[in-house]
């Protein structure tokens, strides 16, 4: 995520697999000062777009991230557990060296 000068403000970096139908999102992260604006929001929404009917999940996730994930999994009607290594949510194609997993960063 950039602001209008093209700095950095935040970040996700997600994987989608889609012979699994599975995403992970191992981070998301936005600068403090640029918080409350929804970028992590949009962010997330444009990764979940072409996979909304996919099987998603994060990584640990913090006390402000168990809040933000609560409120996205209302919002998109998808559950978000973490973490993703639980039995079961690992998918072989993400955890491999040669990934064939589409990795993303917005």
């Amino acid at each position: 995520m950039c602001e209008g000068a093209g700095r950095v403000v935040g970040r996700l970096d997600y994987q989608v697999c889609h012979a699994c139908r599975r995403g992970y999102v191992r981070n998301i992260a936005v600068a403090e000062r640029w918080r409350g604006r929804g970028l992590a929001r949009e962010a997330l929404h444009r990764a979940l777009a072409p996979a909304l009917d996919y099987r998603w999940y994060t990584s640990r996730q913090t006390a402000d991230g168990r809040r933000f994930f609560a409120a996205m999994a209302e919002e998109t009607a998808l559950a978000f557990p973490a973490p993703f290594l639980r039995r079961g949510a690992r998918c072989p194609h993400m955890t491999t060296r040669r990934a064939r997993a589409t990795p993303g960063r917005g």
